[in-house]
């Protein structure tokens, strides 16, 4: 009797090593392994639905950031001339010197839903800053932000349908 529970005991063992075994295969072949300090920038590829529920025959690239409803941020010391906005920020903050007469390039191609919103975080008034874009895309809604005061901000958000800048505020 001893005997035979032993066996018993051996082959659930087998099993279930074998078992953690295949899922952690299964975790590393799908890319699903834990990510312990993620900084927002890392990427996800996903799969969108058609109306039929069927997956897409394209992939489409997503930010870490925005699949957890977060957001980034770039700070630029610049007080005159014109900046580019990274793809995966979703503020772009002045933090040095009273920014002066400043243009802010949004990114190219941008995602669809990607919003920018551009801050006034030095310690003085700006005088005037321009949201514009770097490709065919278009603003709807003034591009200029003028004269933000220090805490003042204005935001964007794009629609990849129409390529279109909508300002929000």
């Amino acid at each position: 009797m001893l005997k035979h529970l032993k066996r018993h005991w051996l082959i659930a063992a087998a099993a279930a090593s074998c078992l953690a075994v295949g899922a952690f295969g299964y975790a590393w072949a799908q890319g699903i392994l834990a990510l312990t300090s993620p900084t927002g920038t890392e990427l996800i590829t996903v799969l969108p639905l058609q109306a039929n529920g069927q997956p897409a025959a394209t992939q489409a690239t997503i930010a870490l950031n925005n699949a957890r409803a977060t957001t980034s941020s770039q700070l630029s010391t610049a007080t005159t001339g014109t900046v580019v906005a990274n793809a995966l920020a979703n503020r772009f903050i002045f933090n040095g010197s009273a920014p002066g007469t400043v243009t802010v390039d949004g990114p190219a191609t941008p995602p669809d839903g990607s919003m920018i919103e551009i801050v006034n975080g030095s310690a003085g008034a700006a005088t005037a800053i321009t949201f514009a874009t770097t490709d065919s895309s278009t603003i709807v809604g003034t591009a200029a932000c003028g004269a933000l005061t220090v805490g003042g901000s204005c935001e964007f958000m794009y629609i990849r349908s129409n390529t279109t800048w909508y300002r929000l505020r």
